[in-house]
């Protein structure tokens, strides 16, 4: 089974500047490493997909106005390149994920739309450079949703439009039509987290009517059903909403967001035993609405907002490396 997750400016994403944790990094396995500044501008609430051996990257806020500049990664060279707009209405909040040779965006929240959620999909070409409309989210306008993909569907729930959201649809590109799939347990919810590890799909943190939540729900894409997964909060790591998150190999990865202030802990799920266990801290300044993603054997994480301040940053975890303190 192949599975794959974005974090969308959902990624939904990530932190407040603040409440460091205190831990001995030396004792925590995970290094962090500083990579190419994006070659954007600095924003929050960006989406991320990854196709081949790059990810792309775009959209978001600045604190002035929203965009829809896209910008492709390349680690091998460790370089940004612009690529084409995105072609839809400038937004943030939207998610993202990609299937086979396409990348996909929608939802979001735009202060160009009379309505300022989004419900409106498009399709990336690559080789083309070119956006492309799709079917409209069957779900309805939403911002701060989430997103992830597996076996040839793109999966998208969760999120807020005036109320929160639970519900989840699946896109299948081939007929380009949104089918209705079970709705994801617990609290409804916006600012998720999602990971894929294994044969399931991991979602769960966010934030529902004000209050932090530290839960996972494993969805198990060929039953279309959810089971109760490992809480953070079980393993001492703090209720949740806007972290980042990837997944490397076997193994998800969440860290950073906010809840009474911005965090930097890091953490790495084990599928097998239903584990989470702590890892080095993210090394970045402290931040809410970033964007994650992986290629390989590595996880990046970057942009975000914290204290009214806006960054252009990326970062590069290594989960098998000892921490290092002078890279």
């Amino acid at each position: 089974m192949s599975l794959r997750v974005w974090m969308c400016g959902c990624l939904p994403l990530l932190v407040l500047l603040g409440a460091c944790n205190d831990d001995d990094d030396d004792d925590i396995l995970g290094n962090w490493t500083r990579q190419a500044y994006f070659e954007g501008v600095a924003r929050s609430s960006a989406v991320s997909f990854v196709m081949g051996e790059k990810a792309y990257v775009g959209t978001g806020y600045d604190g002035d106005e929203r965009l829809k500049d896209f910008w492709s990664y390349d680690p091998a060279r460790d370089t940004w390149t612009q690529v084409a707009d995105f072609e839809g209405v400038a937004r943030n909040a939207a998610v993202a994920f990609a299937v086979g040779n396409y990348g996909f965006i929608g939802t979001g929240y735009s202060d160009a739309d009379p309505n300022g959620y989004l419900a409106d999909f498009w399709r990336y070409d690559a080789v083309a450079n070119t956006w492309t409309p799709v079917a409209e989210f069957a779900g309805g306008a939403r911002q701060y949703a989430v997103a992830f993909a597996a076996n040839g569907f793109g999966y998208v729930g969760t999120g807020y439009a005036s109320n929160h959201f639970n519900d989840f649809y699946r896109y299948d590109p081939s007929a380009d039509t949104w089918t209705k799939v079970a709705s994801i347990k617990g609290e409804k919810r916006q600012g998720a987290s999602a990971f894929v590890a294994g044969s399931r799909a991991y979602v769960g943190l966010g934030v529902s009517n004000g209050a932090y939540l530290s839960d996972f729900w494993a969805y198990d894409p060929e039953g279309d059903a959810w089971t109760e997964a490992a809480d953070l909060s079980d393993y001492d790591g703090s209720a949740r909403g806007y972290a980042l998150s990837f997944a490397i190999a076997d193994r998800g990865y969440i860290g950073a967001g906010t809840s009474s202030g911005s965090l930097r802990d890091f953490w790495e799920y084990n599928p097998v035993d239903d584990s989470w266990t702590q890892r080095t801290s993210f090394e970045g300044t402290g931040r809410n609405y970033g964007v994650a993603f992986s290629i390989g054997s590595y996880g990046y994480m970057g942009l975000g907002t914290s204290s009214g301040g806006y960054y252009d940053d990326f970062w590069r975890f290594a989960p098998l490396d000892e921490y290092d303190d002078e890279d």
